[in-house]
């Protein structure tokens, strides 16, 4: 779903060589960094060889350094950028020229350092960005019901709230007050298919720990899974149902098991706290825009052949689905 062609055009596509060969390299990486995380030889080489450079990672070094190479010039030739006062609105109002105003307003970090920080933030959001929205399409157009509902909710929050006379997305067309429904439709995405198949790993390195019993040996890694299809926790686990996160439901849940699914570390991929992902409010708005203008100006619906989520293949790096062909109708 991560595509690196931007359009058939060449034209196009030759405007847009940079931004391909960056993202090419940004899914390179993820791809061998999963792969070298499941081959055994990968672990002992780093385990006790940590000197030797396998193949593998020969390969993703070079990806790597692909992404800091265009990725560093990028965000270099933006600060030249704001320095000349050269920005467009947009670009004033980005993640970036903020970091920048924070940087130089503080000095708690380098430019160096932000502009590291940034790189990250830009490296991470090509295929987990990518894979969420890619979900959050395939159960919209395999729930009719749910889209046109949701279409039907974006459709009155543009008319009261968008800009041009009511005509465009905007920030507050996209807030939970006039778009709650489109923020549930997220949530539910993300309990039925989270971006990672592990909700937390920690490692245990300084002393056996006991936990209700069971003994975590010191060295040990371990994986924090999800508890998304527990029919413990999820009333109807398999069903693809927003209107679990409307304010009623979640009362409702208040001092049962299920009540967990509310915890903040289950919300959505980001995690939370002061390791929270930085880059979290720019995903989570292109996120939001992205399915929102589509479902404005699309139907979208699954071929024959899907006929529930099991027929969905997907790839795991991080866990996105590996998309047939979806019919997309013009709804003006």
């Amino acid at each position: 779903t991560a595509a690196t062609v931007v359009s058939d055009d060449p034209e196009v596509r030759a405007k847009n060589a940079e931004n391909e060969r960056f993202v090419s390299a940004a899914l390179g990486v993820f791809e061998k960094t999963n792969a070298m995380n499941m081959y055994p030889s990968e672990y002992l080489m780093a385990r006790f060889l940590p000197w030797y450079k396998t193949s593998m990672y020969r390969d993703l070094e070079k990806e790597w350094n692909v992404v800091r190479e265009v990725g560093l010039k990028k965000l270099y030739d933006f600060i030249e950028r704001y320095d000349r006062d050269e920005l467009d609105e947009m670009e004033k109002a980005s993640y970036l020229a903020s970091a920048i105003e924070r940087q130089r307003e503080t000095n708690e970090v380098s430019q160096d350092e932000m502009v590291e920080l940034c790189l990250t933030a830009l490296f991470v959001g090509v295929d987990t960005t990518s894979s969420v929205t890619a979900w959050n399409l395939m159960h919209l157009a395999m729930n009719p019901d749910v889209q046109e509902k949701l279409h039907a909710e974006l459709s009155a929050a543009v008319s009261e709230k968008g800009s041009e006379n009511g005509t465009k997305l905007n920030a507050d067309v996209l807030g939970k007050k006039a778009a709650g429904y489109l923020h549930m439709c997220v949530r539910e995405s993300h309990r039925v298919t989270p971006a990672f198949g592990a909700a937390m790993w920690k490692g245990n390195s300084k002393t056996d720990v006991t936990i209700h019993g069971e003994t975590v040996p010191k060295g040990s890694l371990v994986q924090l899974g999800h508890i998304s299809y527990d029919p413990e926790y999820v009333d109807e686990p398999r069903a693809f149902r927003p209107e679990r996160w409307e304010a009623d439901a979640v009362a409702e849940r208040k001092n049962s098991k299920g009540e967990v699914l509310d915890h903040p570390i289950l919300r959505d991929p980001f995690s939370q706290g002061a390791r929270r992902c930085p880059g979290s409010r720019v995903a989570a708005n292109e996120i939001l825009a992205m399915i929102s203008q589509l479902v404005l100006d699309w139907k979208i619906t699954v071929p024959e052949s899907i006929q529930s989520l099991d027929d969905v293949k997907y790839d795991a790096s991080p866990i996105k689905p590996l998309f047939p062909a979806l019919n997309f109708e013009a709804r003006r």
